[in-house]
């Protein structure tokens, strides 16, 4: 029977929360380096736990390697209510640590519910190749662009749209190439096409003007393109300088 637990995957905001760190060494280390990176207020202690180290504390991660101070955090998360990580254990832990890809606010974590951390750091490396470091600025422009559209209410299904427009366009390969006022540019476009108003096609004039009535075929066009509605329209014969009448008629967007 398969017992590898259901990890439910979450992002934890611990700005100003207390984070213990147990032990000492590279894996402390960078346990602390992490949450400090996260705003968290970071409790290093580079010892084996003691009763009373997770007062308070939201996060806790036992890197002291002790079979001792393991179950003993344990016990004391339990009671506690401290969500806990105690590396390398997965047993013992509330929680663990995925492998993180991070350019700005985009971050890739994956996991493999603790069966190969080397497998979740390859498929992690292996998206790194494909995400470098313009998706940083990339992620930041399309969050402005989010916010500004929302703020003007602009429908969802018309964001979508701007979205997609941004992801197939070459915004990226302007980034990557340093060029930040085109990508810039790029964005402002779009931007402005998502917030032009909609509603019904406006009124628009077409004016026929000959010697002649011309081919039937000229008499018959396409208001919405391929496949629009057809647009009837007359011919008038002018003679001379004298203008032609014009007819009004319903033009689609093109």
């Amino acid at each position: 029977m398969d017992e590898t637990p259901r990890y439910y995957p979450v992002f934890l905001d611990l700005r100003d929360r207390r984070c213990v760190v147990l032990g000492t060494g590279a894996i402390a280390a960078g346990k602390v380096a992490g949450l400090r990176e996260a705003g968290a207020d970071v409790v290093h202690l580079a010892r084996p736990y003691r009763e009373g180290d997770l007062e308070g504390a939201r996060l806790a991660i036992d890197a002291t390697g002790d079979p001792g101070s393991q179950a003993a955090t344990r016990r004391a998360a339990d009671r506690a209510g401290t969500l806990l990580n105690v590396v390398d254990v997965p047993r013992s832990c509330d929680w663990i640590a995925p492998a993180v890809l991070r350019r700005g606010a985009l971050q890739v974590a994956v996991s493999t519910s603790g069966e190969s951390p080397m497998l979740a750091a390859d498929v992690r490396d292996r998206v790194a190749r494909g995400h470098g470091e313009e998706w940083a600025e990339f992620t930041a422009l399309l969050g402005k662009l989010r916010r500004r559209l929302r703020s003007r209410g602009v429908p969802l299904d018309v964001q979508r749209e701007a979205h997609r427009r941004l992801m197939c366009s070459d915004v990226r390969s302007l980034l990557r190439a340093g060029q930040t006022d085109a990508a810039g540019a790029r964005v402002r476009a779009v931007e402005r096409s998502a917030s032009m108003p909609t509603g019904p096609p406006q009124v628009g004039e077409v004016v026929l003007a000959g010697a002649g009535a011309g081919a039937a075929s000229l008499r018959t066009a396409r208001a919405g393109g391929r496949g629009g509605p057809p647009l009837r329209l007359s011919h008038d014969v002018a003679d001379g300088d004298q203008p032609a009448p014009h007819h009004t008629a319903p033009a689609g967007v093109g």
